[in-house]
Formats: C-alpha cells, structure tokens, sequence
C-alpha cells in the first residue's frame, strides 16, 4: 500500500462517491432523517451509484483478468441485493469494494479521518445552533444523563470519534509522543464523558497500548506463527462462536445471566433475535427497537435490538452473504500479516473482538477495512514469495 501516489481521475471519483457516502451515513445516524425529505437520501445513493460507476469507467489499464473479476462481483452484487432486503444498501457496498482495487488506501483512511470528522462537527453544530434536537437518555447504571447533540442515539457519535482517532494515530505512528497518546486519551474520556459509552474508550486504551508496546518499544511483532493462525481463523472462529453463545443462552442458569447483566442484557436481545427471525440464505427484514425508539418512538417500554454485528449480519442480510464478508476480512487480516501493516493488523483485530457486541460489520466509514478486499486478494500470492515462512517451535 503505497503512500505517495499521484491522485487519477478514477480516485478522484471513487474519493468523491465515499465522501458524499460518509455524509450520507453521518446524517441518517442524525435527526437530519426526520427533517429531511426521503427523495434527498435516495438522490444521495444514486449519485453514489453513479460516481462508482464513473470511477470504473476512468480506469483505463483494467487487465481482461480485472475485467472479469470485477464483472463478477458486480453480478453477485446485483444477485445478492435482489434477494437480499437491504438490496441497495448491499449494492452500494459491493460496488465500493469493486471499485477499491485501484484506490491508494493511505489517501483512504485519510479522507475516512477527515470527512467523518467533519460530519461529526456538522451535525453537532447543527444542535449547538438550535436546528437539531439534543436527545438526552438517562443512565442511571452510570448515574450519567447521555447527550447525543444531533444524533439520534450517542453510540454512533462515540464509534465514529473512536474512528477518527485511531486513523489519526496509525497515521502519525512516528511521531506518537506519549503526549499525543495521552491528548488523543483525553479527547474520547470527555466524549465518553458527554455520550456515556464507554467501550470505545477501553478500546482506544488498549490501541494505544498496543501501539506503545509495538512502535514504541517494540515487545510485539508480527512474526510468529500465532499472528498468522489468528489472521486466518479469528474472524470465522468470532462469527462461529457467536453465534454458538447467543443460540446456547438460558436465562435461567446463573453462569448466563452474570455473563448477560454483564454485557448490558445482549446476550438475551441476541437470543431473543435468533428466536424471532430464523436463518436463511438471503436474509430476512429484522425491525429492532432501540433506546432511541423506547424513549422518544412509540414503542413499548422494552428495547429489542440485536448489539452484535455477526448475528445482525447472520439474520438481516442471510448465510451467503454472512460467509462472503467473513470470507472478505480474512482476506485483509491476512494481507495485513504478510505485509507487517502492525498497526493496522491491531485495528483489524479490535473490530474482530468488539463485532461480538458491537453492530458495525458493514459501516465502512466505521469499518473502512473492507474496502482492502480486492488489493488482499489480488497482491496476496507476490506478497508470499517476499515473506518467509515461520518454521514452528517444537
């Protein structure tokens, strides 16, 4: 993944289609929904639509083996959002990952950083300035009173600063004083502080423990052969375990419902998801009812929301997709072993872990990671060559 290289018109189109997508994403979290007219998101998506497109079409060096590839991803694409009842929502996706192979992922991740920054900003100005509502959601747990300043719920402004500050420091990995550690800390302790959800706080902590212990002062690297065995089974052994644990959960055993007070009742949310919606292979529509809704929707006082990306995945969007995206991250966690990406290899593996509770498998902005697919598969055989084989201690 190189980090200088001269923008092409097809990037430019391709940058200006995930900009617009960022946006898009930023304000259908917001409360911009509700005061928007429907026609403007769907104008959004088929400008993104469009732009990919376009970007396909600048691309003038495409080999004939591309070319197929490409073909074929756009096929099971079409294929798949038919089917499937998150069929635009699935296109967009798939579009963005075929379109990717070309794309330098530093500028990437950059403009990632940048724009969901900038979409944080705009929608908390937006409240600050009298046009958005200020949700508040009393936590009495935490004895805390969540604020979202525009956002719908607090969660999604929390992940989206998590994201930024790791893209931050995976892009200043040279120059991580431990103050700049610290004021990045700092930074998501007053958000936690204002939306209340603290697991991306713990999860920015161990990042940067992370960092310290491989860029700093060098404890971890990826060499041995343990790195390459998580690379290549952790996210099938996160999907297959989750799903074993929520269809095992019974309230009525005092080990389970320790393990489901404590991650916040997701364990029998989850269970009761798996029991209302059955498996299939394209998918089923899933209606969840979140805090959002139980506060100020009209819903009843019990929230029903499946927290855990794998199930959500598993359930909404059916078996075949499920497996193609695990299939798809394999891939990255993999490159990013054969490339020694440390950094980004850690990142890869936090979202594995905080996917078990955690429903972002498909939030590229959130979770841009995917969109190293095609470049993991296509670069994955030249890579092997360079990269000696870890023989195993005995």
């Amino acid at each position: 993944m190189k980090r200088n290289v001269k923008t092409a018109n097809h990037e430019l189109a391709y940058f200006a289609a995930y900009v617009v997508y960022i946006f898009y994403e930023v304000l259908s979290y917001s409360r911009y929904i509700s005061i928007l007219p429907n026609m403007v998101f769907i104008t959004i998506k088929l400008t993104i639509i469009g732009l990919l497109l376009l970007s396909v079409l600048l691309f003038k060096t495409m080999s004939f083996k591309e070319l197929i590839v490409d073909f074929i991803l756009f096929t099971l694409g079409i294929a798949v959002a038919v089917q499937s009842t998150k069929g635009f929502s699935l296109l967009i996706i798939v579009l963005f990952i075929m379109c990717s192979s070309h794309i330098n992922y530093w500028k990437l991740l950059h403009v990632t950083m940048i724009v969901l920054f900038l979409g944080w900003l705009f929608v908390t100005g937006s409240s600050l300035i009298g046009i958005l509502e200020n949700r508040t959601y009393a936590r009495p747990v935490l004895g805390l009173t969540a604020q979202t300043y525009g956002f719908n719920y607090y969660a999604y402004p929390t992940m989206a600063l998590f994201t930024c500050s790791v893209i931050y420091l995976i892009h200043h990995r040279q120059k991580c004083s431990y103050l700049r550690l610290i004021a990045v800390f700092l930074f998501n302790y007053f958000a936690a502080q204002v939306y209340t959800t603290r697991v991306y706080l713990w999860a920015l902590t161990a990042f940067e423990l992370y960092l310290m212990l491989t860029c700093k002062w060098k404890f971890i690297k990826l060499k041995s052969r343990i790195w390459d065995l998580i690379a290549r089974w952790g996210y099938l052994a996160c999907f297959a375990g989750t799903y074993i644990v929520y269809s095992n959960y019974d309230k009525s055993r005092p080990f389970w419902a320790a393990a489901n007070a404590f991650l916040s009742g997701r364990l029998q949310l989850g269970k009761q998801g798996l029991d209302n919606y059955q498996l299939s292979l394209f998918g089923t529509e899933v209606i969840m009812s979140g805090n959002a809704e139980r506060v100020y929707g009209n819903v009843s006082t019990e929230s029903d929301y499946i927290d855990s990306g794998y199930l959500y995945t598993l359930l909404a969007y059916g078996i075949v997709f499920s497996l193609i995206i695990i299939l798809c991250y394999t891939l990255v966690f993999r490159y990013l072993y054969l490339k020694q990406e440390i950094l980004l290899y850690g990142w890869m593996g936090l979202f594995m872990i905080l996917n078990i509770v955690n429903n972002y498998v498909l939030l590229i902005e959130i979770n841009p990671m995917l969109l190293f697919t095609l470049t993991a598969w296509k670069e994955r055989a030249n890579i092997r060559k360079k990269v000696p084989r870890v023989r195993r201690k005995i």
